[in-house]
């Protein structure tokens, strides 16, 4: 809230994560884990108790929107990186998922962090990787505190 209070987008039992705004600031995709299987789902924005609808339905994680939002993408438990299209002007729609490639050589960071961007031209896609990490040995934490303060001094240097 413009106070600063937090308020609830959804009140379900289920957990909720990776929650990620289209561009026209309308709808919320996020990911919902029931029974240990993650799907994503979409919700209008800011009003996120009403309808949703279901994106996947064989599981994914990490969703995040095309620039002209017409696609949103995830991650499915093949590794692989699917774009379904969308409609959303009016009423929601979801097309036909299609894979794109797969991204199981590509050290995704974890599932607190979206890994992945679209370029803004829809040419591709940029992707974070640990320098010289590989899924082996990937059972560590690395904690970084007052990372904004050290963004914001090298930004003035």
């Amino acid at each position: 809230m413009a106070d600063g209070t937090a308020v609830p987008l959804t009140d379900t039992p289920a957990t909720e994560i990776q929650p990620t705004i289209s561009r026209d600031g309308r709808w919320l995709a996020y990911v919902v884990t029931t029974a240990g299987r993650p799907q994503v789902f979409v919700t209008p924005f800011p009003d996120a108790r009403g309808s949703r609808w279901q994106v996947t339905t064989g599981g994914g994680t990490l969703p995040t929107w095309s620039a002209d939002g017409r696609e949103l993408y995830y991650v499915d438990p093949m590794n692989r990186l699917v774009a379904v299209p969308v409609e959303t002007r009016g009423t929601f729609r979801v097309g036909t998922p299609v894979p794109l490639f797969s991204v199981a050589s590509m050290v995704l960071v974890d599932q607190w962090h979206q890994p992945y961007a679209p370029l803004p031209d829809g040419s591709g896609f940029l992707f974070l990787r640990q320098r010289g990490a590989s899924m082996a040995g990937a059972n560590h934490v690395v904690v970084v505190e007052h990372w904004l303060d050290d963004l914001r001094a090298r930004l003035r240097h």
